[in-house]
C-alpha cells in the first residue's frame, strides 16, 4: 500500500499483508526501543524505526527530521497497522 502526501513529497510503502511474525517484532522494537524516550516526539520515530526493521514499513521517502514529516508517517503506520488488525463483520 502507497501513501503519499504530495505537498511535504513524502512517500511510504507499507506491506499491509505482514505476518504475525512481523507485528511481533515491531512490538518487541518498540519495547526494546521505547525504553530509552524520554519525550512523544521521539515515540513517533521510534514507531517508524520499528516498522522499518521489522519490514511492515518497505520503502520510505522524504525528510525525516522535519517533526511534520514524522508525524505524517507515524499516523499512517498507525492507521495502517489498525487497520490490518480489525476484525471483519461476520
Amino acid at each position: 500500500m502507497l501513501k503519499e502526501h504530495k505537498k511535504l513529497g513524502l512517500k511510504l510503502e507499507i506491506n499491509s499483508d505482514f505476518s504475525q511474525r512481523q507485528y511481533e517484532q515491531y512490538q518487541e522494537l518498540l519495547i526494546e526501543k521505547g525504553e530509552a524516550f524520554k519525550s512523544i516526539a521521539a515515540k513517533s520515530r521510534i514507531v517508524i524505526e520499528a516498522a522499518q526493521e521489522a519490514k511492515i514499513v518497505t520503502k520510505i521517502e522524504g525528510d525525516c527530521e522535519k517533526p511534520v514529516s514524522v508525524r505524517w508517517f507515524t499516523v499512517q503506520i498507525l492507521a495502517a497497522i489498525d487497520e490490518a488488525l480489525e476484525i471483519p463483520q461476520e
